[in-house]
């Protein structure tokens, strides 16, 4: 006898089970998994202040603001994305009742690429672009729409940190 021909009715609706669900099951995982960034992406932001933001960790935000420049650090330990980037200050026009400072983690780029900025070695303010979803060029005065999820939300000495993870840059409001 086979063994097949051993088993019960139960047995071999088990077996069927098994056969059938596990390739589904797997599939199902992989089309998610294929699929999560633009789902992510595709998903609403929350409009957020500077007041708001640090109780939103892990959700996808828009926030309106100016980047301020500064001493900027350039890493290719990009929590985001890949390297190189650095994390950029944004402030809103009048940063003195914010609650939380926001870092916005950039893509550097040499070319004109939709949410990345450029600076070269030696720069003024002047110099910095940052690029739109649409290419368009935006400077450190401009007002700029950033949407993206609040990677991390940290405290030390009684201030607060917000750290986003943009996906689209915007002209602002």
């Amino acid at each position: 006898m086979g063994f097949w021909a051993q088993l019960t009715p139960r047995g071999k609706f088990n077996v069927v089970l098994f056969f059938v669900i596990f390739p589904v099951v797997g599939l199902g995982t992989l089309f998610v998994l294929l699929n999560l960034d633009s789902w992510l992406a595709a998903r609403p932001s929350l409009p957020v202040t500077f007041d708001t933001i640090a109780s939103h960790e892990g959700d996808k935000v828009s926030i309106d603001g100016r980047f301020r420049l500064g001493g900027i650090a350039i890493t290719s330990n990009c929590q985001c994305g890949g390297g190189p980037c650095a994390d950029l200050e944004f402030v809103s026009g009048d940063d003195s009742s914010r609650q939380a400072t926001v870092l916005v983690e950039l893509a550097i780029t040499y070319t004109q690429e939709p949410n990345h900025f450029y600076l070269p070695d030696f720069y003024t303010d002047e110099d910095f672009k940052i690029y739109t979803n649409e290419g368009q060029a935006l400077g450190y005065q401009d007002v700029i729409r950033v949407i993206g999820t609040v990677r991390d939300v940290g405290q030390a000495n009684g201030n607060t940190t917000v750290y986003l993870c943009p996906t689209q840059i915007e002209v602002g409001d």
